[in-house]
């Protein structure tokens, strides 16, 4: 979660989260609040947009704290989100349910239905953008007569689609869905573009616009998997393995069996980290600047072809270079060890030494003062 701040209000706190984005040229175009049953805020998404057409739109919630966060709240993980438009759901159960994509187009018809005077016979409610559909909690819905309404672009249709086959669960929901391409609109075109082209439209107009069945997301036709490996010119040991490294190589692949190349490649790649920075590379001619190289080897195999035991063949010189370095390393700590021993007892007969000798000083510098009192 990010770090959240305290304001005063969710519309301070939204244009202190939107103040950078504003900076790079967006313009601030609204705050949605997305309300419970009972009319109580659960979240906020803020929404701006710039000229060119971009689009910033983010979550922010109301944490425990009393700070707000720039993210949906926390339960939304293990649970569907709510739906914008919830409190008019509760508020109006008779109510015809429109649905459309995005707050602004269900913003923008419930201004309609509260112009006609409607607004308890019709309300507008929505899940977000086109993608929201399938994360969305569409129970309330359940018993109700809606119609969805969507833009006029691939994303808009499948977003129809999906939430009608959603709908289509409950067996007591009727659901219909507006045919966008009917209503010349441009792409992407919405409601709010169709209310603006039709000022004078009234909700007769509205319900008789052209519906259509929904239609499944249908999936492709699947595809065959292309399972042959492109050619390769074959591993040449003679040409490619070093003299010294060519018997045991060719001796060991032999003997796993498995292709000499998975053993070479492995063992290329632990002489690589035997060398370390011993090996540098000066990337510039005329610079101090130093690289230190390190050497990457993988093997692409089918399972069971001995990959792992290709490796391991080639990584038992170094188990044994790493078996005598702790040898080495055991020894010398041991030294270490019995030295730091001689070091320590040596260093406190010297204090007591030293200790003693301060004694010793001051009681002789106590008797001579006496014997200078007397």
């Amino acid at each position: 979660m990010s770090e959240g701040i305290i304001a005063g209000s969710p519309e301070t706190a939204a244009m202190y989260y939107a103040k950078g984005i504003r900076q790079q040229g967006y313009d601030f175009q609204a705050l949605y609040a997305y309300l419970d049953a009972h009319s109580q805020p659960i979240y906020w998404r803020i929404r701006c947009k710039h000229p060119d057409g971009r689009k910033w739109i983010r979550p922010m919630h109301l944490g425990a704290d009393g700070k707000y966060y720039l993210s949906e709240p926390p339960e939304f993980k293990d649970k569907p989100k709510p739906l914008y438009g919830l409190h008019l759901l509760a508020q109006y159960p008779q109510a015809m349910v429109w649905i459309v994509e995005g707050e602004k187009c269900a913003d923008a018809l419930n201004l309609f239905f509260e112009v006609q005077g409607i607004t308890g016979q019709h309300i507008a409610i929505t899940s977000g953008s086109d993608t929201s559909a399938e994360s969305a909690n569409w129970i309330p819905l359940r018993g109700r007569e809606c119609r969805i309404w969507p833009d006029m672009d691939d994303g808009g249709i499948r977003y129809g689609n999906i939430v009608a086959g959603i709908l289509k669960e409950y067996a007591d929901t009727v659901a219909e869905i507006i045919d966008a391409a009917a209503l010349e609109l441009p792409e992407k075109g919405d409601c709010v573009n169709w209310l603006e082209a039709h000022p004078q439209a009234t909700i007769d107009d509205l319900l008789a616009l052209q519906t259509i069945q929904a239609v499944p997301p249908s999936w492709p036709d699947p595809k065959p998997i292309d399972s042959e490996l492109l050619p390769v010119e074959p591993f040449d040991a003679a040409a490619l393995l070093p003299d010294a490294l060519k018997a045991w190589i060719m001796d060991s692949a032999e003997r796993m069996p498995c292709p000499p190349d998975f053993i070479a490649a492995a063992v290329m790649a632990a002489l690589g980290s035997v060398i370390g920075a011993r090996c540098v590379i000066k990337p510039k001619r005329f610079d101090d600047w130093v690289v230190v190289p390190n050497l990457w080897g993988g093997i692409v195999g089918l399972p069971s072809a001995k990959k792992s035991p290709a490796i391991n063949a080639a990584f038992k010189p170094m188990d044994r270079l790493i078996a005598k370095a702790m040898e080495d390393y055991e020894t010398s700590k041991d030294t270490f060890e019995t030295g730091k021993l001689v070091y320590e007892a040596r260093e406190s007969a010297l204090e007591k030494q030293l200790n003693d000798a301060a004694k010793y000083e001051a009681k002789q510098q106590n008797e001579d003062s006496y014997d200078q009192g007397k």
